[in-house]
């Protein structure tokens, strides 16, 4: 079983590309949409995210398939549990700045950044994830290959 974090990225399958909706997909379209590009960021702006890359994902479910087969070869029977995520526990404000600092770097866009009052009531405020990736780590040979930030300068160029 896998307990996966907030999954973003692109990839592409047989010349159609696959996009999961995300705030990184939302701010990087923003800034490539030109004409004034901003973002708005709901306060407090410190809500925190765990994001891992599709193609990491996708790389924990072939191991993991591959680890079972293994292991019934073997004759071992059960089930596991892995948490597949990254080590970075960005914010909803990081995430904008990351965006708005790759799209000054590498594209000379000029990005603005505001923080405004967020309309959802009630909404869950977390700080940092706590998740254990060890066990992928350990068991499958897996680690996170892809940074927020690559990710972003990469859709920024495509």
């Amino acid at each position: 079983m896998f307990l996966k974090s907030n999954l973003y990225g692109e990839h592409e399958v047989d010349g159609t590309t696959v996009s999961k909706s995300t705030v990184i997909n939302f701010f990087v379209n923003r800034a490539l949409a030109g004409k004034n590009p901003g973002f708005t960021v709901y306060e407090p702006g410190t809500q925190a995210r765990n994001f891992i890359h599709v193609m990491d994902v996708a790389r924990a479910y072939v191991r993991s398939a591959e680890r079972l087969i293994e292991q019934l070869e073997r004759g071992d029977t059960g089930t596991e549990t892995y948490e597949i995520a990254s080590e970075e526990d960005l914010s909803v404000m990081r995430v904008a700045e990351i965006v708005r600092e790759v799209a000054d770097k590498e594209l000379g866009l000029a990005v603005d950044v505001e923080l405004i009052e967020n309309p959802r009531v009630g909404e869950t405020m977390v700080q940092e994830f706590g998740v254990d990736v060890s066990a992928a780590r350990k068991k499958l040979g897996w680690k996170r290959t892809k940074s927020v930030r690559q990710s972003i300068s990469r859709l920024l160029r495509s």
